[in-house]
């Protein structure tokens, strides 16, 4: 099997040829529209607009404009509804995605109100792509679900194969990975009938290879991918910056680094000459990734900080700073020896021109010594000025990245509101230490189950940051594969899986092979709303359940997830929860934050809080704790990151 795939790169390799690129069918609808009388150009404009959606959407907004601003002289609010869905497939493909949203929403309100059923229905497809690119698969299925009402009455099978292709696309991302496959199937079978044009066709093969990669069929996924590169019919610049990037992560997981870059490239040609910001920041994460299994880590840093890469997170910011500052302060004691030599030199000169004041010879000498001495001082500050300068040019790009990498965590774990939809009373405090945390949590509802784990990272900052990225994706990883499986999700299950994909981790990126001791501390709670009873079990934490004005303990098993030298195997437990009960998993950064005098806040405390306050809702719960212990810190420095996520059933 291993020879197969071999083989089937090495031909992948062979076969691809240099892309051309030519518009002669937009060159020509220019030359009519410059001759064209004003109530044709609306048409002519938004079919030029259409037609460099994919090859340069900076034209085609250009005629889109054109052709809304004559449509809308003229009355003629079809074909401005048209320019403006246009126009928002431009934004889309450059990454402007909010503009992408505002256009798309205007071509859907003059839509409904010119009552056009077939264009409301183009309207959501593209108001549900667009959602699906924003990863809120959720917010997409209002729009499919009207899409497929609407096409019951209008029988439109163009209509029919987008919703197919996009509800095909919100399953992917729901990791219903067979039934996607299969509205693929339906849309690529609708497009095969001659229901859509060559370009579309490729664009479902695409969705269907990326399917492939992700249930393990590579090789499939590389044909269909070296079918599109090779397809020179129709230059659909996003779609091909997608395809080559997807080579590139395919070369790069085989560790084949060289064609992994090589495609990266190519990907970053076509991202660039569409100007995708979204796009590009993807490729350069790639690229990232690539130079730093090459151990090329100044390429590496270059790529990643130039790009605003989501791997700024990668390089430690305060062995940066250290050595910036080391290397500072090592110039600066050079410099001030200098000068201090200078001093005594000038005091020697003085002393001497003072006893051999009748000596004008040696004046002037001293006086030429003078003015070189200060040249050489007015010097060495301009230097040390520069120096300071590049410091804080250098204190700024960290500061930048930081406050970057910071959003992209923010991103990975729940927001307030999403936590809300699966558990309406609750609470979520989440305040890092420094700009990123080493603390992560996540709440999901799957399969009829809701989930909450919480988890705290050795460290805290940038190195607790890696680990907490690492972890979440290890967590979704496992989900993944147990909803595929069909398997049940157990806290057991995947406290052991997490903690074998953590070791093989920190192994891998230890520089001489040694076990890294690192790692994180864990809670897990999977709930049956059904029968309200929660699966429970922890690595090295707790948490706590309110109960009847009585605080319980939930303790799980004495052993963190990393490398462990009396490793067991990890336990589950079920409890039987009540109506009115409260649950709260917490990271120790909560009863481990210190007052001025450095007593700690400790558990008692915090169980005494927690029933004081049980009567509120828990958003104010979780106001009031922070309150709380900003008061108990009473200015001391915050020691490390603190996590809480709090449930009432």
């Amino acid at each position: 099997m291993k020879r197969l795939a071999i083989a089937i790169i090495l031909i992948f390799l062979a076969s691809l040829g240099v892309r051309g690129e030519s518009t002669p069918e937009i060159d020509s609808l220019i030359k009519v529209a410059t001759s064209a009388h004003d109530t044709l150009k609306p048409s002519i404009y938004n079919e030029i607009c259409w037609k460099a959606r994919n090859i340069d959407p900076q034209m085609g907004l250009r005629y889109g404009r054109m052709a809304a601003s004559i449509a809308k002289d003229l009355g003629r609010d079809a074909d401005a509804a048209r320019a403006y869905g246009y126009m928002g497939v431009c934004y889309k493909n450059v990454g402007i995605l909010d503009k992408a949203l505002e256009y798309y929403e205007t071509a859907l309100r003059i839509n409904e109100e010119l009552g056009d059923d077939e264009q409301v229905a183009y309207s959501c497809i593209n108001m549900a792509n667009l959602y699906i690119n924003l990863d809120d698969a959720d917010k997409s299925l209002p729009y499919l679900m009207k899409v497929d009402s609407l096409n019951s009455k209008i029988d439109n099978k163009r209509i029919l194969s987008y919703y197919h292709l996009n509800y095909g696309r919100y399953l992917f991302m729901k990791g219903d990975f067979k039934k996607a496959h299969e509205a693929f199937d339906k849309s690529l079978e609708l497009r095969m009938q001659g229901h859509s044009d060559h370009g579309s066709v490729r664009n479902v093969r695409r969705f269907i290879a990326d399917l492939d990669v992700v249930t393990g069929d590579t090789i499939a996924a590389m044909e269909v991918y070296r079918n599109i590169m090779n397809d020179t019919s129709d230059i659909d610049k996003p779609l091909l910056s997608d395809v080559y990037n997807s080579v590139s992560n395919i070369f790069l997981n085989r560790q084949m680094y060289d064609s992994a870059f090589f495609y990266s490239e190519k990907a970053m040609e076509y991202a660039s000459a569409i100007g995708s910001k979204q796009k590009i920041s993807a490729i350069c994460h790639t690229q990232g990734l690539i130079l730093y299994n090459q151990k090329d880590y100044a390429k590496a840093v270059d790529k990643f900080q130039s790009e605003l890469s989501f791997s700024e997170q990668v390089f430690n910011d305060k062995l940066n700073q250290s050595l910036v500052s080391t290397k500072y302060a090592t110039e600066r004691d050079k410099k001030q020896k200098e000068l201090d030599s200078l001093a005594d030199e000038q005091r020697w000169q003085t002393i001497f021109n003072m006893v051999l004041v009748v000596m004008l010879a040696l004046i002037v000498w001293m006086m030429v010594m003078f003015i070189v001495s200060n040249g050489r001082v007015k010097k060495l500050n301009a230097e040390l000025d520069e120096q300071r300068s590049n410091l804080d040019e250098t204190n700024k790009r960290l500061t930048s990245s930081l406050m970057y990498a910071r959003d992209i965590q923010q991103s990975a774990v729940n927001s307030v509101e999403s936590v809300a939809e699966i558990f309406p009373d609750s609470m979520v405090l989440y305040k890092s230490r420094d700009f990123v945390s080493g603390d992560w949590f996540r709440v999901e509802s799957r399969r009829g189950l809701k989930i909450i784990v919480e988890a705290d990272c050795t460290g805290h900052g940038v190195p607790g940051s890696l680990l907490s990225m690492m972890g979440m994706s290890a967590l979704k990883d496992i989900l993944n594969e147990m909803d595929m499986s069909g398997e049940e999700p157990t806290p057991d299950k995947i406290l052991t899986r997490m903690r074998i994909m953590v070791k093989t981790m920190l192994m891998r990126y230890s520089e001489d092979g040694m076990a890294i001791n690192d790692g994180m501390d864990m809670s897990i709670g999977i709930i049956d709303p059904k029968t309200n009873i929660m699966k429970f079990g922890s690595a090295y934490q707790m948490a706590i359940l309110i109960r009847n004005g009585e605080s319980i303990k939930l303790k799980g098993d004495r052993m963190p997830i990393g490398n462990y030298i009396r490793e067991k195997d990890f336990t589950s437990q079920e409890i039987q929860l009540q109506k009115g009960d409260a649950l709260f998993f917490m990271s120790d950064g909560i009863k481990d934050q210190t007052n001025p005098d450095l007593e700690k806040f400790k558990l008692p405390r915090l169980d005494d809080f927690l029933l004081e306050n049980i009567h509120l809702p828990m958003a104010q719960i979780g106001e009031k704790l922070l309150k709380t212990i900003e008061e108990w810190r009473n200015g001391s420095m915050q020691l490390d990151d603190m996590t809480m996520v709090g449930v009432r059933i």
